[in-house]
């Protein structure tokens, strides 16, 4: 992570492993949306404070998700897209609240056309 403050950069260290995660910032914190943990995919929204550096478990949202896009538009979290493992999305998991986002809902929209991240 970089700190523009002192021109530096540094490790912080993370919640639990995991691969093919989303993250965004978010008003100061970094958010980790979905992902995979060596078994299967996650629906998990952790969020982590460099003040304070420590990881919290905020949110759920309603599918397991791998590979999705994530993205911040008007204080809102979108996961777009990704796959559970078996299945390619096309649907859209976003927040209901930023402010005291412990605990907020996510909800879910459908897209036209299914998507995920690709690799070659």
């Amino acid at each position: 992570m970089f700190r523009p403050k002192s021109t530096t950069y540094c490790v912080f260290r993370v919640f639990g492993w995991s691969s093919a995660l989303g993250a965004v910032a978010l008003g100061g914190k970094v958010y980790i949306c979905g992902g995979f943990d060596g078994a299967s995919s996650l629906n998990s929204v952790e969020m982590y404070d460099p003040e304070m550096d420590e990881w919290t478990m905020v949110s759920s949202m309603e599918k397991h998700r791998s590979a999705s896009g994530v993205v911040v538009l008007d204080s809102q979290i979108y996961a777009i897209g990704g796959h559970d493992g078996l299945s390619i999305f096309d649907s859209v998991s976003f927040s209901l609240s930023v402010t005291g986002i412990k605990g907020a809902a996510f909800r879910s929209h459908l897209m036209n056309e299914r998507r995920m991240r690709f690799t070659e």
